[in-house]
Protein backbone atom coordinates (compact mmCIF):
# COMPACT_ATOMS: atom_id res chain seq x y z
CA UNK A 1 0.00 0.00 0.00
CA UNK A 2 1.51 3.30 -1.10
CA UNK A 3 0.53 6.52 0.60
CA UNK A 4 0.05 9.62 -1.53
CA UNK A 5 2.95 11.55 0.00
CA UNK A 6 5.30 8.56 0.18
CA UNK A 7 6.73 8.92 -3.34
CA UNK A 8 7.18 12.66 -2.87
CA UNK A 9 8.97 12.08 0.45
CA UNK A 10 11.51 9.73 -1.14
CA UNK A 11 12.12 12.14 -4.03
CA UNK A 12 13.15 14.85 -1.57
CA UNK A 13 15.91 12.84 0.14
CA UNK A 14 19.23 13.80 -1.48
CA UNK A 15 20.87 10.40 -0.93
CA UNK A 16 17.98 8.62 -2.64
CA UNK A 17 18.08 11.13 -5.50
CA UNK A 18 21.81 10.56 -5.89
CA UNK A 19 21.47 6.77 -5.90
CA UNK A 20 18.70 7.05 -8.49
CA UNK A 21 20.88 9.25 -10.68
CA UNK A 22 23.75 6.81 -10.24
CA UNK A 23 21.55 3.92 -11.44
CA UNK A 24 20.26 6.02 -14.35
CA UNK A 25 23.83 6.92 -15.30
CA UNK A 26 24.83 3.24 -15.24
CA UNK A 27 21.88 2.36 -17.47
CA UNK A 28 22.69 5.07 -20.00
CA UNK A 29 26.38 4.20 -20.05
CA UNK A 30 25.55 0.51 -20.56
CA UNK A 31 23.39 1.47 -23.55
CA UNK A 32 26.29 3.41 -25.13
CA UNK A 33 28.67 0.49 -24.50
CA UNK A 34 26.16 -1.91 -26.09
CA UNK A 35 25.95 0.33 -29.15
CA UNK A 36 29.75 0.31 -29.39
CA UNK A 37 29.83 -3.50 -29.29
CA UNK A 38 27.01 -3.75 -31.83
CA UNK A 39 29.00 -1.52 -34.18
CA UNK A 40 32.35 -3.24 -33.65
CA UNK A 41 32.51 -4.21 -37.35
CA UNK A 42 30.97 -1.05 -38.79
CA UNK A 43 33.47 0.80 -41.03
CA UNK A 44 34.65 4.18 -39.71
CA UNK A 45 32.78 3.78 -36.42
CA UNK A 46 34.38 5.47 -33.41
CA UNK A 47 33.36 4.25 -29.96
CA UNK A 48 31.52 6.63 -27.67
CA UNK A 49 31.33 6.81 -23.91
CA UNK A 50 29.71 8.75 -21.10
CA UNK A 51 31.99 10.20 -18.43
CA UNK A 52 32.16 8.12 -15.24
CA UNK A 53 29.61 9.04 -12.60
CA UNK A 54 32.30 10.05 -10.10
CA UNK A 55 33.88 12.39 -12.66
CA UNK A 56 30.49 13.96 -13.39
CA UNK A 57 29.80 14.47 -9.70
CA UNK A 58 33.24 15.96 -9.05
CA UNK A 59 32.91 18.27 -12.05
CA UNK A 60 29.63 19.58 -10.62
CA UNK A 61 31.39 20.38 -7.31
CA UNK A 62 29.42 17.87 -5.25
CA UNK A 63 32.45 16.69 -3.29
CA UNK A 64 30.90 17.86 0.00
CA UNK A 65 27.78 15.72 -0.55
CA UNK A 66 27.67 14.26 2.97
CA UNK A 67 28.20 17.63 4.64
CA UNK A 68 25.13 19.47 3.39
CA UNK A 69 21.90 19.62 5.27
CA UNK A 70 19.62 21.92 3.31
CA UNK A 71 17.54 21.41 0.17
CA UNK A 72 18.81 23.33 -2.82
CA UNK A 73 22.52 22.67 -2.29
CA UNK A 74 22.60 20.26 -5.19
CA UNK A 75 21.42 21.02 -8.68
CA UNK A 76 20.29 17.55 -9.69
CA UNK A 77 18.90 18.89 -12.97
CA UNK A 78 22.40 20.12 -13.83
CA UNK A 79 23.82 16.70 -12.98
CA UNK A 80 21.28 15.12 -15.37
CA UNK A 81 22.59 17.26 -18.25
CA UNK A 82 26.05 15.69 -17.93
CA UNK A 83 24.99 12.40 -19.54
CA UNK A 84 26.05 13.14 -23.10
CA UNK A 85 28.02 10.48 -24.95
CA UNK A 86 31.26 11.70 -26.43
CA UNK A 87 33.50 10.05 -29.00
CA UNK A 88 36.45 8.13 -27.57
CA UNK A 89 39.76 8.56 -29.35
CA UNK A 90 42.01 6.39 -27.20
CA UNK A 91 41.86 3.23 -29.30
CA UNK A 92 43.78 1.71 -32.16
CA UNK A 93 42.07 2.19 -35.53
CA UNK A 94 41.53 -0.94 -37.66
CA UNK A 95 42.09 -0.90 -41.45
CA UNK A 96 38.32 -0.37 -42.00
CA UNK A 97 38.45 2.79 -39.83
CA UNK A 98 36.69 1.18 -36.85
CA UNK A 99 38.28 1.74 -33.46
CA UNK A 100 36.04 -0.33 -31.14
CA UNK A 101 37.92 -2.69 -28.81
CA UNK A 102 35.63 -5.46 -27.58
CA UNK A 103 37.92 -6.13 -24.62
CA UNK A 104 37.78 -2.53 -23.46
CA UNK A 105 34.01 -2.36 -23.94
CA UNK A 106 33.49 -5.55 -21.89
CA UNK A 107 35.71 -4.14 -19.14
CA UNK A 108 33.64 -0.93 -19.10
CA UNK A 109 30.47 -3.03 -19.02
CA UNK A 110 31.67 -4.82 -15.88
CA UNK A 111 32.49 -1.45 -14.30
CA UNK A 112 28.97 -0.23 -15.11
CA UNK A 113 27.39 -3.37 -13.61
CA UNK A 114 29.28 -2.71 -10.37
CA UNK A 115 28.11 0.91 -10.36
CA UNK A 116 24.50 -0.17 -10.82
CA UNK A 117 24.80 -2.72 -8.02
CA UNK A 118 26.31 -0.07 -5.76
CA UNK A 119 23.47 2.35 -6.53
CA UNK A 120 20.89 -0.31 -5.67
CA UNK A 121 22.72 -1.20 -2.44
CA UNK A 122 22.82 2.46 -1.38
CA UNK A 123 19.12 2.81 -2.12
CA UNK A 124 18.19 -0.39 -0.27
CA UNK A 125 20.27 0.48 2.80
CA UNK A 126 18.74 3.96 2.87
CA UNK A 127 15.23 2.49 2.78
CA UNK A 128 16.16 0.00 5.53
CA UNK A 129 17.47 2.89 7.65
CA UNK A 130 14.28 4.87 7.13
CA UNK A 131 12.15 1.86 8.06
CA UNK A 132 14.21 1.27 11.19
CA UNK A 133 13.87 4.90 12.20
CA UNK A 134 10.08 4.66 12.19
CA UNK A 135 10.08 1.28 13.93
CA UNK A 136 9.17 -0.99 11.02
CA UNK A 137 12.52 -2.76 10.80
CA UNK A 138 13.38 -4.65 7.63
Amino acid sequence: MKLMGEALMFENIPLLKASGLMAKHASLRQRVISENIANSDTPNYAPRDIPKFGDVVRSQAFSNFGETRREGHFDFAELNKSYEAVESKDFEVKPNGNSVSIEIEVTKSIEVERQHSQALAIYQHSIDLLKSSIGRGR
